[in-house]
């Protein structure tokens, strides 16, 4: 029984105590089911628990994993097991545990977090999922672990952490930022609860469309008004910037004036509604709605988005009828028909449409070429995509070789691929144990 807390008679004292032997009996028996039930009773013998962490089937190691009396030495134990579903717990129980250490001896402490910066290394993207999650928004945590979760290469790990943990600061953050950080990693970094002046510039210079978008949705983002010209600067062929900068909480005269250049009718109209609209510019802002109208502009959005759902089975349609064809998807890379393009890449690569687009959200020129090989779509259309569609700079594309064909071997290209079709594989068919909440004692 793990003695951090409090030890095993203390426990049972109120309670029907079971005997030493009624326990032993029923691990010779055999009988699963009574062994399962003292792998998880918090009430179960020390060295019982101990006996099971390395003896017993699969599910009851697991249960014993989560098990908060469980010894320290049989979790160390269990951080070794070869399941990763009982590792999981083991992390998971720790980390739920990290809250009420300030009592705890040196010994013991040290102890749990050589178990966890084990963990934390697994190799099972899964076990490191799991203790992300649980140590995100704790402020108790060595920093050592917390750091590495935030540099994991798996989205799923780093981002909950980036977005979360109070023990990133701004000095760690752009490290990560100017060092490591995947798409997903910036977006969760703007969508911190507070983002200070220097992250925020940190982040925009990434030119990462989504974390930019994110940075300017949220209110708490401190940016300067030096940094927000510069990307209104660059807002104007750039969308998916226009709705977030029009809800900018705080917008300087000046950029509203410039903001409503390039956005729709129907966003200058939001922006006409905005408190800090004096009465000069609200008067300029009509004048412009009235314009725009007078010269045909619809009072929406320039292009009337067909529903997903619809995109979808039209271009399924087409597919079948052999209407699918590389002078469709030009046109569609052409008009910067994104969700077209996306969509239709899928169709014709034989992936799930998620998977084509978290490969354009990953802005891997080598990964949007590779999609564009398996679409059977020619090498130059595909570099074309990765600038129209993809919005990867010019100097960051990957060109077809002197005879105008794919300059990587087919195996490279299913590698690029497989990368992101087993991370979506993965993230559907794992099922994580439920562990029940609790603390480690005695």
């Amino acid at each position: 029984m793990n003695d951090i807390t409090e030890n095993n008679d203390d426990k049972k004292t109120g309670m029907e105590k079971r005997s030493y032997d009624h326990d032993r009996k029923i691990l010779e028996s055999g009988d699963l089911e009574g062994i399962k039930k003292l792998a998880s009773d918090e009430n179960s013998y020390p060295e019982m628990l101990f006996y099971l962490s390395s003896e017993g089937e699969a599910d009851v190691r697991r249960d014993v994993a989560a098990n908060p009396s469980t010894p320290l030495q049989a979790d160390k134990i269990l951080s070794h097991d070869e399941e990763p579903e009982v590792r999981s717990a083991v992390g998971v129980k720790l980390a739920r545990y990290m809250p009420n250490l300030a009592d705890v001896s040196d010994p013991k402490l040290t102890e749990i977090e050589a178990i966890l910066e084990h963990l934390v290394n697994d190799e099972e993207v899964r076990v490191r999922r799991v203790i992300a999650e649980e140590v995100k928004a704790l402020d108790n945590i060595p920093l050592q672990i917390i750091q590495k979760l935030a540099r994991d290469i798996d989205d799923l790990v780093c981002a909950p952490v980036l977005k979360h943990s109070p023990l990133l600061d701004d000095e760690e953050l752009i490290s990560i930022i100017e060092e490591f950080a995947t798409p997903a990693g910036l977006k969760a970094i703007a969508e911190r609860e507070q983002v200070s002046e220097r992250l925020a510039d940190c982040i925009a210079e990434t030119a990462d469309i989504e974390a930019i978008s994110e940075l300017l949705i949220n209110p708490n983002a401190q940016i300067r008004e030096h940094t927000l010209d510069l990307l209104i600067d660059g807002a104007k062929d750039i969308s998916d910037w226009h709705e977030p900068l029009v809800k900018r909480p705080i917008l300087p005269s000046g950029a509203i004036s410039k903001i409503a250049d390039f956005v729709a009718v129907s966003m200058i109209k939001q922006l006409l509604k905005r408190h800090d609209v004096d009465e000069d510019l609200q008067a300029d802002l009509e004048t412009r709605v009235r314009a725009r109208l007078a010269d045909g502009e619809a009072d929406s959005e320039e292009i009337t988005m067909e529903p997903l759902e619809e995109l979808e089975l039209r271009l399924r349609e087409q597919f079948s009828s052999g209407d699918l064809t590389e002078s469709y998807i030009s046109k569609a890379a052409e008009k910067g028909d994104r969700d077209a393009v996306i969509i239709a890449l899928a169709i014709l690569a034989g992936v799930q449409i998620k998977v084509s687009r978290r490969i354009f959200a990953s802005l891997s020129a080598k990964a949007i070429m590779s999609l564009a090989w398996k679409a059977c779509l020619s090498a130059k259309l595909g570099t074309r995509i990765q600038g129209t569609v993809g919005r990867i700079p010019a100097e960051d594309w990957v060109l077809p070789n002197e005879i105008e064909v794919y300059p990587f071997t087919e195996d490279e290209m299913n590698w690029q691929l497989a990368l992101f079709v087993e991370q979506d594989e993965q993230a559907a068919h794992e099922e994580l144990p439920l562990l029940e909440e609790g603390n480690l004692t005695g």
